[in-house]
């Protein structure tokens, strides 16, 4: 783990061990993608910052890009796009976080879909206040 400029935001190395593919862009990609999952951590069984680390272990596992965390401010990295992100989501009330993935391929946003779901349901929730954005 290493800090960024910011000071607030934690930047954790990518998996090079991750049981996945990669779905890193190339040439033959046509199309980008990208996708916003908005959530509340469900503080009422989770203490917020512990879910926090936990959800970034998760996140580890299921792919091979850097993940950059930051519970108060919005990564401001210049290589933010291409990084996994969990963050406040401006939008939502206290315990309210995003979920970004990187810029990635149709197979990447089809893994990142059928591997956060569940780890939302597991620690969090959601309503009408929340949303599931998808980037093209």
């Amino acid at each position: 783990m290493k800090y960024t400029t910011n000071e607030t935001t934690k930047r954790y190395e990518a998996n090079s061990n991750c049981s996945y593919p990669s779905y890193a862009l190339n040439q033959a990609n046509k199309y980008q993608y990208g996708c916003e999952f908005e959530f509340y951590i469900d503080t009422t069984e989770h203490r917020f910052n512990e879910i926090i680390d936990e959800i970034v272990k998760e996140m580890y596992e299921l792919t091979d890009v850097e993940i950059l965390v930051d519970t108060i401010n919005l990564p401001t990295d210049k290589d933010k796009n291409n990084c996994l992100q969990i963050k406040p989501d401006i939008s939502l009330e206290d315990n309210g976080i995003e979920i970004s993935v990187p810029i990635t391929t149709a197979s990447g946003i089809k893994h990142y879909i059928q591997t956060i779901c569940p780890i939302i349901n597991k620690y969090g929730y959601t309503n009408e206040e929340t949303g599931f954005h998808i980037h093209m």
